[in-house]
């Protein structure tokens, strides 16, 4: 967050790189597990960059198809990548779908639900969430579950409340 120029990618299939110039060279993290597939990454205000591990529809396991492989969890850096700590309470979650930052407070969507992370773990939602997004200023995320049915927070993630049926002011299941 305070260098432009600091650029972190992971693949599905295992590994995190840096670039520590925009992009024009990258080095292997090796602090890091090569054998990890990473699915998402956020980063806080405070400059902690959160990584989540392992996703449904790029697990090997899942049908026999996709190349990532499955995950154990977050983790997160504080000095840029100098070194990772496992976050605890994540260390099941196979499947990190997705993870965002609002200010200070992660939220993760994984095979275990929809979690908050603020100094301590809380879960959300359950059931297996595939896809979160937050609005740019925080005031609204959205997320969608293996079954095909939308939630939304209009009060930055304290409540949810599903918005899937057929009424027209609900989007449609699947």
């Amino acid at each position: 967050k305070d260098n432009g120029d600091i650029v972190f990618a992971g693949s599905v299939s295992g590994g995190l790189w840096k670039s520590e110039n925009n992009g024009s060279t990258w080095a292997f993290v090796s602090g890091f597990s090569e054998n990890v597939g990473i699915s998402s990454m956020c980063q806080t205000n405070n400059g902690t960059i959160y990584i989540g591990t392992g996703h449904f529809q790029e697990n090997s396991t899942e049908d026999g198809a996709g190349s990532g492989y499955s995950g154990n969890g977050i983790y997160y850096t504080s000095d840029g990548g100098g070194s990772f700590t496992h976050l605890a309470g994540t260390e099941s979650f196979d499947n990190v779908n997705e993870v965002v930052a609002k200010e200070n407070t992660i939220f993760i969507a994984s095979s275990n639900g929809l979690f908050q992370y603020n100094a301590s773990l809380t879960q959300v939602l359950a059931g297996d969430i595939l896809s979160l997004a937050i609005a740019e200023d925080g005031s609204v995320l959205i997320c969608s579950d293996v079954d095909g049915e939308t939630y939304i927070s209009t009060d930055g993630g304290s409540t949810f409340n599903g918005i899937s049926g057929n009424a027209p002011d609900q989007i449609p299941s699947d």
